[in-house]
């Protein structure tokens, strides 16, 4: 079988040699080169394989212990080493207390505080702005409409509880509105603890609904009911059954009419569609073309019956209509019921993405488009298209010397100062923001100290050790101690090194460095194991992949994978280097300091190849003693923290060796390092010989060919001469 031409069509074996046979036997004595370069190949890729994998290693020690992301892991960082027990407890009942948060602390102390005051900042809360929802018609007009069209249907949703109210113009017979109003809202809605109403209605002098809920930070939508029973759609006989010749429809003097194709316009629903679009261009008496399709709803009614829906939720029509049946005329009630009421703001609540003209009115601009207001000398204009949001936004971001917010829940409004503590004063001069305040957010800059929900700005009063202070925020930082002042009270603060923690994490480190220089000697010291008394495991071929089974292919390569990165010169200087300045010296402040003053040393064995041992006693001792000293001998510019880094940058960073022999998966290096390219070298190489095998086993078989006919030249000659000698 032809094993670099397989492709190619030709006849051989016409002469009875196996010649196909005698050149698979010859390629294969020329294809050791070729199969040399395929094995060699095979033993780059598994070498960049193995140096990838050293690589990945180091990187997940690199994230792991030097991580500029999470500090209190990174060993070269301050943050690592603060680790500290701390308390707080209340001097009277001895137990902890929460009169004071502590944030960080890097330092140990014990220290008796007492809070006296702690620090406030100035704040002015307005008043409710949230506004009762209120009819524009007065209870005379609604009883009227209830009684013209016979009931109205209101949907309640009161802080997201839904109740449905109807009123019929029976329930109104020597009853006012407000009246069955009430007792249906307090069936619906139950009462408050004090017994109130949960929602009310109440009649003004000018006799208008005022809809208001019981207390504050109560949230009232009110919209139409799903049910309205009487006068809202009519239905018109036999107008869509088979047969019925013509429609037509009157409104607002705007009549429709539609004449039925007895072939075309057959079944209800194609009678249906065609009525629909005559409503779209219905004309007057005069000619004019009107759509009055947005006026009502056209549907399939019981039996062949139309039915027509007034869709308005405030417009009464009067319409006629015109059938095979005859002429009626009838008159449709509105849908709606909220409108027809004169409900045209229909909610207490009011929300930052509310338009600060939804909610004040047009009037807060004086008569124009906008208005400049001035906070503490920092001007901030306001403008029509403004929402409560976006006007706190400005003001906020104005640089002035106060901040404001807005409470949805309350419907308040809060100004407060930037500047905590007895000098953060909020400071209005101008008189038109002073009125725009007062007047639309209620809050009262001129009589402050008047409104029950301000807030004078105060200093944090504390004593330290019987030593009193001040601050004029309660965020206070002492000695390496951070901390907040919750609320007042008498405490002990204690914060005590955590050696057993520091301990922990030293150990977690050593275990982590001892197994990358496990995995790196390993790699160097282990050699190419033997397949026999001289030869190594090479990568196999096909060939022998192919006499041989899977479990035996894979165990053979687990042998010709080893000893790869035997004695290999990178890996060799990656671990000298990291040996070298784990062990030496580190000066600080003129004294110096190193692994194995504070109980770290190497193994005693040799073949440990440098891994470290830790001796927990030495080591907590000299945490308990030396703490700072430990602390800068892993922290300073020089210390071993820096430069374990800097072994691992020199090794797999931007120009690193081990980056630029092997290359690191998801960089360019990847594709641009020693390894690859000699991959690339390889394959270039394999090609060209692939080239000449194909054209040597071509040349043998034209050789073969040639032979076989001249062999078979020979023997017809041979016939024609035995049988002309009658043999």
């Amino acid at each position: 079988m032809a094993i670099y031409t397989s492709n190619v069509n030709r006849v051989t074996g016409l002469s009875g040699v196996d010649t196909e046979s005698m050149i698979d036997q010859m390629m294969k004595a020329e294809s050791a080169k070729y199969n040399r370069l395929e094995k060699e190949k095979t033993k780059v890729t598994w070498k960049q394989e193995a140096f990838r994998q050293l690589i990945t290693s180091m990187q997940n020690f690199q994230n792991k212990w030097f991580s500029t992301t999470s500090l209190s892991s990174n060993i070269g960082y301050d943050a690592f080493w603060n680790n500290y027990k701390t308390s707080i407890i209340d001097k009277n009942t001895g137990k902890e207390s929460n009169a004071i948060t502590i944030n960080s602390t890097t330092n140990s102390g014990k220290y008796d505080i007492n809070i006296i005051e702690k620090a406030e900042t100035e704040t002015i809360t307005g008043g409710n702005i949230s506004t009762s929802i209120t009819t524009d018609k007065n209870a005379a007009d609604i009883e009227k409409v209830i009684n013209d069209y016979g009931d109205i249907s209101l949907n309640f949703n009161l802080d997201g509880v839904s109740k449905e109210i109807n009123i019929t113009k029976d329930e109104l017979n020597g009853k006012s509105i407000d009246q069955v109003l009430n007792e249906k809202l307090e069936k619906a809605f139950g009462t408050t603890n004090d017994k109130n109403p949960k929602v009310t209605v109440e009649k003004g002098s000018d006799g208008k609904l005022s809809f208001k809920p019981a207390g504050e930070g109560h949230s009232l939508t009110i919209t139409d009911g799903s049910s309205r029973t009487n006068g809202v759609s009519f239905e018109v006989a036999d107008v869509l059954k088979e047969g019925s010749s013509s429609f037509e429809i009157t409104i607002d003097g705007y009549t429709a009419k539609v004449t039925f194709d007895s072939e075309k316009d057959k079944t209800a629903e194609q009678k249906l569609a065609k009525i629909k679009e005559a409503l779209k261009k219905a004309e007057n008496s005069a000619g004019e073309t009107k759509d009055i399709s947005s006026y009502v709803s056209l549907s399939k009614g019981q039996g062949d019956s139309l039915k027509i829906t007034n869709t308005s939720k405030d417009k009464e029509l009067n319409l006629s209509v015109k059938s095979d049946s005859g002429q009626q005329t009838e008159k449709l009630n509105p849908t709606g019921s909220a409108s027809l009421i004169g409900l045209t703001n229909n909610t207490n609540s009011v929300k930052l993405s509310s338009k600060l003209t939804n909610v004040f009115g047009d009037g807060i601009f004086k008569g124009g488009d906008e208005i400049t207001l001035n906070f503490g000398g920092k001007e901030v204009t306001v403008n029509k298209d403004d929402t409560i949001q976006s006007f706190i936004n400005k003001v906020n971001s104005s640089g002035a010397n106060v901040e404001m917010e807005f409470n949805e829940v309350t419907n308040r409004f809060t100004l407060k100062s930037t500047q905590s503590g007895s000098n953060g004063n909020i400071q209005i001069d101008d008189t038109t923001t002073k009125d725009f305040l007062l007047n639309n957010m209620k809050i009262d800059v001129e009589n402050k100290e008047k409104n029950e929900k301000y807030t004078q700005g105060k200093d944090a009063v504390f004593e330290i050790d019987g030593i009193r202070t001040t601050r004029p925020s309660n965020e206070v930082s002492m000695n390496g101690i951070s901390f907040t002042i919750n609320t007042t009270g008498n405490v002990t603060l204690e914060a005590s090194n955590n050696v057993d923690e520091t301990v922990k994490k030293i150990k977690e480190f050593v275990e982590d460095y001892n197994k990358l220089i496990e995995e790196f000697n390993n790699a160097v010291m282990e050699s190419r194991p033997k397949s026999g008394q001289y030869g190594y495991y090479e990568p196999l071929t096909d060939d022998e992949k192919e006499a041989m089974s899977e479990d035996e292919i894979k165990k053979y390569e687990e042998q010709a994978k080893k000893g790869l990165l035997y004695r290999d010169e990178h890996l060799s200087r990656f671990l000298s280097s990291l040996r070298d300045n784990v062990y030496k010296s580190v000066d600080i402040g003129g004294k110096s300091i190193s692994l194995y003053e504070i109980g770290i040393t190497t193994t005693k064995d040799f073949n440990d190849g440098g891994k470290l041992e830790i001796d927990e006693e030495k080591l907590k001792k000299a945490l308990q003693e030396r703490g700072d000293e430990v602390k800068q001998l892993f922290t300073s510019k020089d210390g071993i923290a820096a430069q374990i880094k800097k072994d691992i940058d020199d090794a797999i960073g931007s120009n690193g060796y081990l980056r630029n022999k092997a290359g690191i998966k998801g960089t360019i290096s990847a594709t641009n390092n020693d390894l690859t390219k000699e991959l690339e070298d390889i394959t270039k190489r394999l090609a060209a010989e692939r080239e000449r095998l194909y054209n040597k086993e071509m040349y043998y078989f034209n050789m073969f060919a040639k032979m076989e006919s001249a062999m078979n030249q020979q023997n017809n000659q041979m016939s024609v001469l035995l049988s002309m000698s009658g043999q």
